[in-house]
């Protein structure tokens, strides 16, 4: 176990980690549980969560990573650049990919890197994870999104973030979406059905994607007023398109990032 680690390929970021066997083995493989902290940067919160809940993931030994994308790195106070994956030169799905390496290779010492993980967002973190997604299907075991305040759809009619129609120039990527990829992997969304306090859509989005939705009310309407109703959206959005994907909706919840653990746990447990 150890609480922020520096990573060598930028300094300006950290992670902690916690390794937990429930199965007694040390000799088991281990397995890796990426979380994503929201907004609050409440990394430390979902690591306490996740070690008192860990007991309910299957048997096992498990390395637990929480990353801390840190606000204003570029000296802007901007909280907003790891939800979007990419803020001027940062590639935030790169650097997770970084800090997979290093914890693999460096405090554990294996002789090689984990090929495929659980990954858990919520709030920014479920903004991060679903789009972290889109970019590298083939790394992810299991998606656990959890109340995103946007949501990017499989869209080839508009562009990042909003719609995925120039993902493959945005990220540099070798190829546009892996669709067959993505329908392999095993996803829950999942909101509280209190979380409906109304969220606007940024301005510069409003300006730039009225006219193509038909105006301002029916572009709010194709995202969702508010978490849950985007979550629907995005549900649906996904089910069109062939992903494996539930979505559940936690009754009595607002919006509460280490309240959803437990569901996340127990989809987790459900698929592997």
């Amino acid at each position: 176990m150890a609480d922020d680690i520096r990573v060598q390929t930028d300094s300006r970021f950290t992670y902690s980690y916690r390794v937990v066997n429930t199965c007694g083995n040390p000799s088991e493989p281990l397995q890796l549980l990426v979380a994503v902290h929201g907004n609050k940067r409440d990394d430390k919160d979902l690591l306490k969560t996740y070690v008192e809940q860990a007991g309910n993931l299957p048997s096992g030994h498990y390395v637990l990573l929480f990353p801390l994308f840190p606000v204003g790195v570029l000296g802007d106070n901007s909280d907003k650049g790891y939800k979007y994956i990419h803020e001027k030169s940062i590639r935030y799905d790169k650097l997770l990919l970084d800090m997979i390496d290093q914890l693999s290779r460096h405090d554990l010492r294996l002789q090689k890197t984990f090929s495929t993980f659980l990954l858990h967002g919520y709030s920014g973190g479920g903004q991060f994870a679903h789009r972290f997604f889109y970019l590298h299907p083939e790394k992810i075991r299991a998606l656990f999104v959890g109340a995103p305040g946007t949501v990017t759809f499989l869209d080839n009619n508009h562009d990042w973030w909003p719609g995925t129609r120039d993902i493959k120039d945005k990220f540099d990527t070798p190829a546009c979406l892996n669709l067959d990829v993505m329908r392999r992997v095993p996803a829950l969304l999942a909101v509280g059905d209190h979380d409906t306090e109304k969220m606007l859509l940024p301005r510069s989005t409003m300006e730039r994607l009225a006219a193509s939705y038909g105006g301002h009310d029916a572009l709010v309407e194709a995202f969702g007023h508010h978490r849950l109703e985007r979550m629907g959206n995005l549900h649906k959005n996904w089910k069109a398109a062939g992903m494996n994907v539930s979505l559940q909706i936690i009754p009595g919840m607002g919006h509460n990032g280490t309240g959803a653990v437990p569901y996340a746990i127990r989809f987790f447990a459900s698929v592997i």
